[in-house]
């Protein structure tokens, strides 16, 4: 594989407004990942878009994408370019809090396939 992808955590990042799936590398803190991460989707009280096959980009590595099981919620997967390279686990974790209003909770736990 051509690039170095890291393991990755997703989690809600949450505030009084709504709310964000996002990603972060693993090797980080989550109070870390609080300014560091990546946006998987998101809302600020409309409507999300799909959390599965939407594309987005960490650390510099872009086309990445959650696979999905066929409910559309429960990842499985990140893909790079359509092809799996990561999977995933549900954890249960702790929220941290970012700042006021704001907190972070990790929900899956991924790495390399």
């Amino acid at each position: 594989m051509a690039y170095a992808l890291p393991s990755i955590n997703l989690g809600s990042y949450t505030f009084p407004s709504g709310g964000q799936l996002i990603a972060w590398d693993a090797s980080i803190s989550s109070k870390e990942a609080c300014n560091q991460h990546s946006i998987v989707t998101g809302s600020d009280g409309g409507p999300a878009p799909p959390r599965c096959g939407t594309a987005f980009t960490l650390d510099g590595i872009s086309d990445l994408s959650l696979t999905c099981l066929s409910d559309g919620e429960t990842i499985v997967g990140v893909a790079l370019n359509g092809t799996q390279v990561e999977t995933c686990s549900s954890v249960a974790v702790d929220g941290t809090y970012c700042t006021d209003g704001v907190e972070l909770t990790q929900t899956y736990a991924c790495v390399p396939v």
